[in-house]
């Protein structure tokens, strides 16, 4: 990938070849699933042969370098470019692999916790959807690399709801651990009254024409 005239010309070689050493692994050559499901055993940060970004930082280091400069090592490649392009491209073969893993987890009607996500409340656990994990892992509960798939509980589903926000960006909706349920904001209320059943809305009361 370096014989070209240019470090422009390395880059963008390199670049390409990367992301096809990605692609054909990683895509499935039958079924309903496409690129990536196939790399869902791979991790992120896990410094192993099965790590994305090791996988490749070592296809840099032995394919895209100029010979007369060859580093033995990630981190000491010269061409800053070709270092920024692969930390791109782990970058986005990881966003892909959790998004894929995302919509197979909600097609079971499960909830997504990414990797890295803001921690789970504590005090009161979650059940992990069985579905997803027989159907993606065997059965394995303990994949969690990229996320966790739990079933769509009320909590949940309320957590969802609190991603949603009015023009103040307040929440729409927020879990109560106290009252062990949602609380739903007067915008909520306004939006379900105007918009689902067609009334009017004032003073936290719907008004239905009859």
């Amino acid at each position: 990938y370096v014989d070209a005239v240019n470090s422009i010309n390395i880059v963008e070689r390199c670049e390409s070849g990367l992301r096809d050493y990605f692609a054909k692994p990683c895509t499935p050559e039958n079924g309903v699933y496409d690129y990536p499901y196939n790399c869902r055993n791979m991790y992120k940060n896990h410094d192993g042969n099965m790590d994305v970004a090791s996988v490749a930082k070592k296809f840099a280091v032995e394919y895209c370098q100029d010979q007369t400069d060859s580093k033995d090592k990630f981190e000491d490649i010269t061409n800053l470019d070709i270092r920024t392009m692969v930390n791109l491209v782990v970058r986005d073969v990881e966003y892909d692999i959790s998004s894929s893993l995302q919509k197979v987890c909600e097609s079971l009607y499960g909830y997504w916790h990414a990797d890295g996500a803001t921690p789970l409340s504590t005090n009161q656990f979650e059940t992990k959807l069985i579905r997803f994990y027989n159907n993606v892992y065997g059965g394995d509960t303990s994949k969690t690399q990229w996320g966790t798939c739990y079933e769509n509980s009320k909590r949940l589903m309320c957590m969802s709801l609190s991603e949603e926000v009015d023009n103040d960006d307040n929440p729409l909706a927020t879990w109560s651990e106290t009252l062990g349920q949602c609380v739903f904001s007067d915008e909520w209320y306004r939006i379900r009254c105007e918009n689902w059943i067609g009334g009017y809305y004032e003073d936290s009361v719907c008004y239905v024409k009859n």
